[in-house]
């Protein structure tokens, strides 16, 4: 395992945006076309499909494409990707109960 020190430094490559959907994603990834060479890759998407009602079924189908595109650009090695699980966002107080799931 390598630990960074203080004085090391490295370079990110942020493609999504505050609000974006599964398909959002999928559309500025294939767009951007990122190397898949990344040594660290992270996903954190969904709560904005819920939050705009697009279907359920949509996060279904492209989730899982999402992750597998993940692995693809980290080195197609599933160790180097992080997924966030995305909560049922109206069990929080922002949410208030209005779940479309």
């Amino acid at each position: 395992m390598k630990y960074l020190k203080v004085d090391d430094t490295f370079q990110t490559q942020i493609i999504a945006q505050t609000g974006w959907t599964t398909s959002n994603l999928k559309s500025a990834i294939a767009t951007q076309n990122p190397l898949n060479d990344f040594d660290l890759v992270t996903l954190l998407i969904g709560v904005n499909n819920q939050f705009q009602n697009t279907p359920f079924s949509v996060y279904e189908q492209e989730f899982p494409e999402l992750v597998t595109i993940a692995i693809q650009k980290a080195k197609g090695k599933k160790e180097n990707v992080i997924v966030v699980s995305i909560p049922d966002y109206a069990y929080t107080p922002f949410g208030n109960g209005n779940s479309t799931i």
